[in-house]
């Protein structure tokens, strides 16, 4: 593979989603006739976008060896993404998750169990040092035990990879000291960037305010994706802004993912980090037009005619 390939590590899930009128409250029953099986979880979901979006893209955790295990690798591999750094657990599955999505909004609301993806250890990263390779981009997200997450994070830089977190919502940003410094790119949502930083995270400014935060704590790029007010990104000194792109949403379910995985394709094929941020925006909003998480991912041309559409 090119030395700009991009490796992912996330989980493998299968979505159940229903479409409900509206949102449950606590301790409220809704009903529905719409239910969906799709192939999900936000490590497939990135590298599937990745993939589709012309990158030479690899995977690497565990799965189980069920039919459905069986079924999303072959689902990946058709894809056209390097499976062969998989380990499988016999004793487990493949992640599982129940997905809400309101009609009309796309709002959603999610539980997942990540199954196999959980049983990935340190020791596994330690025991093949092969799957980082000079020069290439490593994804992963903290879906998995921390210890494992930041054994990644060390194995990958120094095999000199540039990487990208995707973070869960941790309380004051409890990291190890020599873990932010390592990350090029973090990506968090606003309620991440909330957690993170401490800093609320309502517009524009506390944005802003919350990038800085995490630059502080040693993140190369802060990437924030704020939904309705698009996405604002820390690079070098300068504040970069990407308003958010008008269309119809049915399904907001992996718009974070797509993003990812859109932005990390155009990123390792020209190296133009706005340009990349511009397609992974409008990928993003195209992907809430749809339906299901993978199923939802636009095609290059179809980004590509919703920017001249914008420019």
């Amino acid at each position: 593979m090119g030395p700009r390939d991009v490796l992912f590590m996330g989980s493998i899930v299968i979505d159940h989603v229903m479409y409900v009128d509206q949102l449950p409250k606590v301790g409220q029953s809704v009903m529905t006739d719409n239910f969906h099986r799709f192939p999900g979880g936000k490590g497939s979901n990135q590298a599937i976008s990745a993939a589709k979006f012309g990158a030479e893209t690899r995977f690497f955790g565990r799965i189980g060896t069920e039919p459905g295990s069986r079924e999303m690798t072959g689902l990946m591999e058709q894809a056209g993404i390097d499976m062969s750094a998989m380990l499988q657990s016999s004793d487990a599955t493949v992640g599982m998750c129940v997905i809400l999505v309101e009609k009309g909004t796309g709002k959603n609301m999610i539980v997942f169990d990540p199954a196999a993806t959980l049983r990935l250890t340190p020791a596994d990263i330690e025991a093949h040092p092969e799957v980082f390779c000079a020069g290439g981009l490593f994804a992963l997200t903290m879906e998995f035990q921390r210890d494992t997450v930041y054994a990644a994070i060390r194995a990958a830089h120094a095999a000199g990879m540039e990487i990208l977190l995707d973070p869960l919502a941790i309380p004051g940003g409890e990291f190890p000291a020599d873990i932010p410094p390592m990350v090029e790119f973090i990506k968090p949502n606003e309620t991440e960037a909330s957690a993170l930083t401490g800093v609320e995270v309502r517009d524009i400014a506390t944005a802003k305010e919350a990038a800085r935060r995490l630059r502080q704590m040693g993140f190369g790029t802060p990437i924030l994706s704020l939904g309705e007010q698009g996405i604002l990104a820390l690079r070098g000194e300068e504040f970069i802004e990407v308003p958010r792109h008008v269309v119809s949403a049915v399904d907001s379910t992996a718009a974070g993912d797509v993003l990812i995985g859109s932005f990390l394709a155009a990123y390792a094929a020209h190296g133009d980090f706005e340009g990349a941020l511009r397609t992974a925006n409008a990928a993003a909003a195209l992907s809430t037009t749809k339906m299901g998480a993978q199923t939802s991912i636009p095609t290059p041309e179809e980004v590509k005619a919703l920017l001249e559409k914008t420019r």
